[in-house]
């Protein structure tokens, strides 16, 4: 071919992926790709332990949250109890009981969002972020804390003074 000059292009990788499902362009599965079924595996398990924490605490009390007040906008006095007194639930009815159900399909969702490829990687930057910054030490932050204290004091006072005064013009203006 006068135009490849003999290197032989076609020797070269593709640019995309091969049309193989779950086949990347070397020809062996694909790892990284996410399967379109759910993924209960953590990926990557040991990177951003501490942001991955915080997010499912996070989005767990959300979750437990909506639960609760799913029952409580739900739930009937008279409705049948199917299981009396359980230790750590008490009277169990059929409000309780589709509220925990709520309450792991909302886990199970947040699990299923949390440990996609690309939210996985937006974690694991975010500690290793969160690691590089300088954080103030605790005479720095008392410091800072007693000057917004003051100022917000002054500023609060201000504003009182301000509104006496026009209120009292106000009232001489008018009665």
């Amino acid at each position: 071919d006068s135009k490849s000059a003999g290197w032989g292009f076609e020797s070269l990788r593709p640019c995309h992926a091969s049309q193989g499902v779950g086949r990347s362009s070397e020809g062996s599965p694909a790892k990284d790709r996410e399967s379109p079924g759910m993924q209960l595996e953590i990926l990557k398990k040991g990177q951003g332990a501490w942001a991955r924490i915080a997010a499912y605490v996070c989005c767990a009390i959300l979750v437990a949250f909506g639960a609760i007040q799913f029952f409580a906008t739900f739930n009937q006095l008279d409705s049948a109890v199917w299981v009396k007194g359980l230790p750590l639930l008490g009277d169990v009815n059929l409000w309780k009981t589709l509220a925990i159900v709520v309450f792991l399909l909302g886990l199970l969702a947040v699990h299923l969002v949390l440990n996609r490829p690309r939210m996985v990687d937006t974690l694991i930057d975010t500690e290793s972020e969160m690691r590089k910054v300088s954080w103030p030490s605790r005479r720095e932050v008392k410091s800072a804390t007693i000057v917004v204290v003051v100022v917000t004091v002054v500023l609060g006072l201000s504003l009182y003074g301000f509104d006496w005064a026009l209120r009292r013009i106000f009232h001489l203006i008018f009665h």
